[in-house]
């Protein structure tokens, strides 16, 4: 097998509030305050094999994005360890630092707030490449050209500000910033969720062209199934910080084992289920603030068990060599006792 261009092990990310000089004053004279945490990921463990697209998939609030900003090392892990070409990050230093973070890039939901409104297009794409080396002076106006149209964009364009453009041209954009350092992986976060149906194909269109010519791997993240369905290799489900389920992408739509999985894609609108009335999963997700016990997903699960409410389940083969969280999934290859 491939050796994982990205691996991450065991990654929890979880981000305290601390009191303020009121509720410090207010504990010491006995209120019932106390610091808050939040649990936004949870022990998560991931591969990803050069030229590979996984989609990652949950929830609003259920720790994709964080996940994928630690990944990109916008954030640091509370715990676990984040590998690039097998080797641990945080123990790189100097130029092999410098040479990680600049292969793994990162493209926002939002392409207009993740701009520079004050710089124009040509500052905002070539910046970082000559700050780090990867384009002399003499050659930077041409590096610049040659980076917008490979993602769409006329070069004549690049005086122009961020505002002067569509939705859809300042998301070209923001590709074109993180294409400039000559990354080998990028985290797409919702990166057309902003955009109208029409753009969000040819985004789509441009992301697959681009992991052809540059061989680039992707960690996709996205709430819209349809979209993962078409774009990504692999899919893994994640459901309040932790990843319950993991497979190919056909494995996944075609047979979910997950209860939530199976929620989820049961409640995602198609074409040839027209006439079917949708229904919410029952429940709200739980606050990270304070998770439940067990399962996470066992408060709204109709098939929890004793052992889902006491028992946090571990991501691990179950039928078929399926990786999944779930104590149902896994009863049935448990060895039986004599």
């Amino acid at each position: 097998m491939t050796a994982p261009l990205v691996e991450i092990r065991d990654v929890s990310k979880r981000f305290v509030r601390r009191l303020d000089l009121a509720g410090r004053i207010a504990q010491r004279l006995g209120a019932d305050i106390h610091e808050e945490t939040v649990h936004a990921v949870e022990g998560v463990s991931l591969s990803i094999a050069p030229g590979e697209v996984l989609g990652l998939v949950g929830e609003s609030g259920c720790g994709k994005s964080t996940l994928g900003r630690v990944v990109a090392g916008i954030h640091a892990a509370s715990e676990g360890h984040m590998l690039f070409q097998g080797r641990d990050v945080a123990g790189l230093s100097g130029a092999e630092k410098r040479a990680a973070t600049l292969a793994i890039q990162m493209i926002f939901q939002d392409p207009f707030a993740s701009l520079n409104p004050r710089m124009r297009v040509e500052d905002i794409i070539g910046e970082a490449p000559l700050m780090h080396g990867l384009v002399i002076k003499a050659d930077w106006s041409g590096y610049v050209d040659d980076i917008m149209r490979k993602v769409g964009l006329d070069p004549s364009l690049k005086r122009r500000y961020a505002h002067q453009f569509s939705g859809g041209q300042r998301q070209r954009i923001g590709i074109a910033r993180a294409l400039a350092v000559q990354p080998e992986f990028l985290v797409c976060d919702e990166a057309i969720a902003a955009l109208d149906v029409s753009i969000q194909a040819q985004v789509i269109n441009l992301f697959m062209d681009l992991r052809e010519e540059l061989g680039l791997t992707y960690l996709f993240i996205s709430h819209d199934l349809s979209v993962v369905e078409q774009i990504a290799d692999r899919v893994a489900i994640m459901y309040l910080g932790r990843i319950v389920e993991i497979a190919p992408t056909e494995e996944i739509f075609a047979d979910p084992r997950h209860p939530y999985t199976r929620a989820l894609l049961a409640e995602a609108p198609r074409l040839d289920q027209r006439k079917r009335a949708f229904t919410p999963i029952e429940g709200e997700i739980p606050s990270p603030l304070d998770p439940p016990s067990g399962c996470a997903f066992h408060p709204r699960c109709p098939l929890a068990q004793d052992i889902c409410r006491r028992e946090v389940p571990v991501l691990q083969p179950g039928r078929d060599g399926r990786d999944t969280a779930c104590h149902l999934e896994h009863e049935t290859t448990a060895p039986q006792s004599a």
